[in-house]
């Protein structure tokens, strides 16, 4: 087996060196529309139709019903993976969640082992906030639900909302500290035209070096999801972009269509 898990798109597998590192937890982070669940849905898919390994997508907000319809608009028929015991949502509280990860008996890990599952994304980490106010203790969560994912032998994504670039020292219970990698997606400004950005912050335990800034280079692709079929923009100077970007990072600049010309499923929130 390869030590990376592929999500499915093939700039974003480019970047990370072939893929996510597998047990590793991965922080997805971004504004609201900036394509997070649909990454975590992506990275299901591609595992349950394209590697033969099970899924699990718990969301703590959203019925599953509107994830089903939500998939079935970007050709991903979820009702069938599941029906195949090869991706099943689960929509539940982070509490009951959390007891739960820590119960070798519970409903969850039962799924987990019986199922066989590899990947699991968890929409949204930022609910646990809710739990309590304190940073040591939402760090000490933080680290419970890491580390419980860890112990399943699971590639994990925690997808959560926010508007900064880069680590915000200011971020109660310090997740950033506790997964291996980040992953931020955000907006930005091109030539008057507002765009998708993808941006790697960190990425522990690989070999693969985050080289810094440069004019994107990405190969014509076509991919049902995220990114979209389109064409690539001109090489952006960093002046180019509002607020420039930091050294040491990777840009991936979208292959999909301007804000104005997305489906209303995509412009949605937590999109």
């Amino acid at each position: 087996m390869s030590t990376r898990a592929k999500t499915g798109i093939p700039g974003l597998d480019e970047m990370l060196g072939g893929g996510l590192m597998r047990g590793s937890a991965v922080l997805v982070k971004g504004a609201p529309g900036t394509g997070k669940t649909t990454l975590g849905l992506q990275f299901l898919h591609h595992g349950a139709t394209q590697e033969n390994e099970a899924g699990l997508l718990v969301t703590f907000e959203e019925f599953p019903y509107s994830l089903h319809r939500d998939a079935q608009s970007l050709g991903w028929d979820l009702k069938k993976l599941e029906d195949e015991r090869k991706l099943k949502v689960i929509f539940t509280s982070p509490r009951v969640f959390l007891s739960s990860l820590e119960s070798p008996t519970s409903p969850l890990n039962r799924t987990i082992m019986e199922w066989d599952v590899r990947r699991i994304v968890l929409d949204s980490i930022a609910h646990f906030t809710r739990l309590t106010t304190e940073a040591t203790k939402l760090r000490n969560i933080y680290n419970k639900v890491v580390n419980g994912l860890k112990r399943e032998g699971t590639t994990s994504i925690l997808t959560s909302e926010g508007m900064t670039v880069g680590l915000d020292p200011r971020e109660k219970g310090r997740l950033s500290f506790v997964v291996d990698a980040i992953i931020l997606l955000r907006y930005v400004e091109i030539r008057s035209a507002m765009q998708r950005a993808l941006l790697v912050l960190k990425m522990r335990g690989s070999d693969r070096q985050l080289p810094p800034l440069s004019p994107p280079r990405l190969p014509l692709t076509k991919s049902q999801g995220l990114w979209r079929e389109g064409s690539i923009p001109p090489p952006v100077k960093r002046g180019e972009l509002k607020g420039g970007e930091q050294e040491g990072t990777n840009l991936l600049i979208p292959i999909m269509a301007p804000l104005k010309k997305l489906d209303s499923t995509q412009r949605r929130k937590d999109r």
